[in-house]
């Protein structure tokens, strides 16, 4: 395990700042933008509930495909260009690189606003019907929320025997011995739905 806890990549502290992702900066960006959709949502408390989850549950699946597809293009789509290389390493493989770095374990905000965007917002804006808008979104990014929280407490958490010691080798797993399988970090579902899932560690009881 690479044991360095916080590294810089720019001397300039506004680049630096951008690539950073503390996760009370995730909090304190996120948790107000669920809020104001819930407090915005129109229509029955049932209703606003269901599409909250649908909003949460859609999030799982795209926790599995962003992982997969996007922060592991390296290993799918991305052209060999050192250029285009150099840009991805900044979006994810600093974080194979440095597992341990505090500051770039969530993901950095403004681009992670950039993809929840175009992956839930935008489709959730334009496709749905007005009443599900919000709560749906709420929904995604809540789910996004505990991902990321979850995310941290695996790496920095020192959780008991049960579900969060396995997720915590589960995704060791995934970060040390086999980068190409285990993409779920908050469930393991899609993994086992997509034959991703990683099974031979050792678990706890």
């Amino acid at each position: 395990m690479n044991p360095i806890r916080s590294i810089i990549l720019f001397e300039n502290p506004l680049l630096e700042f951008f690539t950073q992702g503390p996760w009370y900066f995730v909090l304190a960006v996120y948790g107000p933008q669920i809020i104001y959709w819930l407090i915005n949502s129109h229509g029955s408390l049932l209703s606003i509930f269901l599409y909250t989850m649908i909003g949460l549950l859609s999030w799982t699946l795209g926790e599995y495909i962003i992982h997969r597809f996007l922060f592991h293009a390296e290993d799918w789509w991305l052209p060999k260009n050192p250029k285009i290389l150099a840009n991805h390493f900044l979006i994810h493989g600093i974080h194979h690189a440095f597992p341990q770095d505090h500051y770039r374990l969530t993901f950095p905000v403004l681009p992670g606003q950039v993809i929840l965007g175009l992956c839930f917002y935008i489709p959730a804006k334009t496709l749905m019907p007005v009443a599900m808008q919000n709560p749906y979104c709420a929904g995604a990014y809540l789910g996004y929320l505990i991902y990321d929280m979850v995310h941290y407490f695996v790496h920095f958490g020192n959780p008991r025997p049960g579900h969060w010691m396995d997720m915590k080798k589960y995704h060791m797993q995934h970060h040390y011995k086999n980068g190409t399988m285990g993409f779920g970090v908050s469930q393991k579902f899609w993994d086992r739905v997509f034959v991703t899932e990683i099974t031979d560690y050792s678990k706890s009881k």
